[in-house]
């Protein structure tokens, strides 16, 4: 996606005759296409016993958060918000504990993207895609379980 959105916003195609709308729509296009096989490899992973289930959770909160962000005019800003949101439902809840924190951390993960991007483009782009699982895990260390 990051590709995409680069060449269009350079303007300068691998391939002269090819138009920069379509290098760029076939990046988002790409990047939301993998974004279910992205949250079932999550869910898998972590061994969540109601995986398909949460998928759908996943990709409903990530259309629900990342579309309305995309006011701001930054759809890679607007993907990871709405990564960092299904990686709120996606990864299996250990016992004992509750998604607040996870919620705040993706609140966290959206906020310093959006902003991150309009300060320094470079770093973030790079290091934005690692924060929202990441975030979760953090969340997770932090909060103390309830017996």
């Amino acid at each position: 996606m990051a590709y995409g959105l680069a060449v269009a916003a350079a303007g300068t195609p691998a391939n002269p005759n090819q138009d920069t709308t379509t290098i760029a729509a076939s990046g988002v296009g790409l990047a939301v296409l993998l974004i279910p096989a992205g949250l079932a490899s999550v869910a898998l992973v972590s061994l969540r016993p109601d995986w398909p289930l949460a998928v759908l959770y996943g990709m409903g909160l990530s259309l629900a958060v990342g579309l309305p962000l995309l006011l701001f005019r930054n759809p890679l800003a607007s993907l990871i918000a709405g990564y960092a949101a299904a990686a709120v439902v996606t990864v299996s809840l250990p016992e004992g504990r509750t998604w607040h924190n996870r919620a705040v951390a993706a609140a966290i993960v959206s906020v310093l993207t959006l902003l991150g991007m309009r300060i320094a483009f470079v770093p973030t782009a790079v290091l934005a895609p690692g924060l929202p699982f990441m975030a979760v895990g953090l969340a997770d260390l932090f909060e103390p379980r309830r017996t």
